[in-house]
């Protein structure tokens, strides 16, 4: 019996569970919350800039033009036509604006050295505004590839068309020099390569631009035979 008991006097006491010895609590403010949350939204937002820069440009526009749906027009005034090119709604330009456009623009002719046999702005006998140019400006003798000089000229003279909003017709024309199936094949091709680019580069609708070749059927100057008849007008109806 003694050992017994010398035994049970001798076991260790049982483990008592560890406590920390210091409970720190911490409370976090609602607006700690709010502005933390606000970070992380704002940190997705500009992912999804970063992301939407580098998606092909068609596929943004057609993708735009989809989201808008029946509302046609965004509340900035730009929409998408149905080739997926952005468009803006066009200014109310009265007959004074209109005027001070185009003199803005014989002044930036001169501004760029322009001779006028190379460009003219006129109004013909129906009240119709029609920009002359030359084939010298526009093309190389036989093409129908851009001069660079004529770029800027072109770039200049869409923002005023679609200030303007009204629609636009663009005319080729040779002179008498080739065969009527060559000029007339020409003077389309060079027409439409004028239309296409301010249709491109200054979001016309199809609706508001056409191009047609005439040809030497329409001389301006001297004979059909006078070179100078080689020109692109464009025609604002």
């Amino acid at each position: 019996m003694e050992e017994e008991h010398q035994e049970l006097e001798e076991a260790p006491p049982p483990e008592k569970p560890l406590r920390p010895k210091r409970i720190i609590e911490y409370y976090v403010k609602s607006f700690d919350v709010m502005f933390v949350s606000l970070g992380l939204i704002l940190l997705a937002f500009f992912i999804a800039l970063n992301a939407m820069a580098v998606i092909d440009e068609k596929k943004k526009r057609d993708a735009l033009g989809s989201l808008m749906g029946e509302f046609g027009m965004l509340p900035e005034g730009i929409g998408v036509h149905d080739e997926g090119a952005y468009v803006s709604a066009p200014e109310n330009v009265n007959l004074n604006q209109e005027v001070q456009h185009f003199q803005d623009f014989i002044r930036f002719l001169e501004e760029e050295e322009l001779e006028d046999e190379d460009v003219e702005v006129v109004v013909d006998n129906d009240g119709r505004r029609r920009i002359r140019f030359s084939e010298q400006l526009l093309y190389a003798p036989g093409s129908k590839t851009f001069n660079p000089k004529v770029i800027p000229v072109l770039d200049r003279l869409g923002l005023i068309l679609k200030k303007l909003g009204r629609r636009v017709e663009v005319e080729g024309h040779t002179d008498s020099t080739k065969g009527s199936q060559s000029n007339w094949l020409l003077s389309a091709m060079r027409a439409s390569s004028v239309s296409r680019f301010l249709e491109a580069t200054n979001a016309f609708g199809s609706d508001k631009i056409s191009a047609i070749g005439y040809g030497s059927s329409q001389p301006r100057y001297g004979t059909g035979a006078d070179t100078r008849n080689r020109r692109v007008e464009i025609v604002i109806d």
